[in-house]
């Protein structure tokens, strides 16, 4: 795999997680800032999905 490859890759990751999101039916807000996708839940925790260089 090469480094394009790669960011293809996570990015249609990120891509699909938020898709999923948007279909949950729990309520989770999520925000999507160039790599780094977001999701903070009802009772405030934050989970944080970055991408890392390969």
């Amino acid at each position: 795999m090469n480094d394009s490859q790669y960011h293809q890759m996570t990015d249609d990751l990120l891509i699909d997680i938020e898709e999923m999101l948007d279909e949950c039916e729990v309520d989770i807000d999520y925000e999507s800032a160039g790599s780094i996708l977001t999701m903070t839940f009802i009772n405030g925790t934050k989970i944080i999905i970055n991408k890392q260089p390969p």
